[in-house]
């Protein structure tokens, strides 16, 4: 999975680092990197994607 976030966008990773390794809120994420909440949400929910599916073409 590790290289599968690495290639991900430098603030993707920033983003989904906070969420599943800071363990915050979309709301703390926003305020911390002065995005709306809706947009933090959106970022993550797609780069987690983009990761789910590079994990699947791998197998």
């Amino acid at each position: 999975m590790g290289k599968s976030i690495a290639n991900l966008k430098r603030r993707d990773q920033v983003l989904v680092g906070l969420r599943i390794s800071g363990d915050l809120s979309h709301a703390q994420i926003a305020r911390i990197v002065g995005m709306s909440e809706d947009s933090v949400r959106v970022a993550i929910h797609r780069a987690l994607k983009r990761v789910r599916q590079t994990l699947e073409d791998e197998r």
